[in-house]
């Protein structure tokens, strides 16, 4: 069995059979008056004072307005995150790259790791071997009495631009 049941005119709220009023406005102007059914007493006695139910924090205007209530509809409508997988490249890096480093195997690795430390052991013998010539040149020098030839900055003369002498002004009367 379906129960009809009216909608307060202020507050919103439902109102069963055999509960609340019906309020019609007396005026002599309107031939078809609205009938306003209220829950209770304070929900018609607000209306006729013109109070806003948005204002009212039992009202359902209000409830709906501030999302009050209502928790299992939110749930339902909160949706999941979706993770993105999209791969791109970062930092000079390209995605072709990165996925090459991720296929390599620790075989690999090694002998990258491996080559990497010879290279800057040959760089090192190197450097060592030029700084030991420039040490070993000194010395000679000094045995000899030399001053080893020092590379010294040759400045070039520029003549300061003149300047021209400044017209003066003198008033005329």
């Amino acid at each position: 069995m379906v129960v009809k049941t009216d909608l307060c005119a202020f507050s919103g709220l439902r109102i069963y059979p055999g509960h609340g009023l019906r309020y019609v406005p007396a005026t002599s102007v309107q031939t078809t008056r609205p009938v306003f059914p209220f829950i209770h007493k304070k929900a018609r006695a607000l209306f006729q004072r013109r109070r806003n139910p948005r204002v009212i924090s039992w009202s359902q205007l209000y409830r709906r307005q501030h999302k009050k209530g209502n928790v299992e509809l939110l749930k339902k409508s909160r949706k999941k995150k979706v993770q993105r997988t999209d791969q791109r490249g970062f930092a000079g890096a390209s995605i072709d790259f990165i996925n090459a480093q991720r296929r390599q195997t620790e075989e690999q690795r090694k002998q990258i790791r491996l080559s990497t430390k010879k290279a800057l052991e040959e760089r090192k013998t190197k450097l060592n071997a030029k700084k030991n010539e420039q040490k070993k040149k000194l010395e000679e020098a000094k045995l000899s009495g030399k001053k080893p030839a020092a590379k010294t900055a040759q400045q070039k003369i520029v003549p300061k631009k003149q300047s021209q002498p400044k017209a003066k002004f003198t008033q005329t009367r």
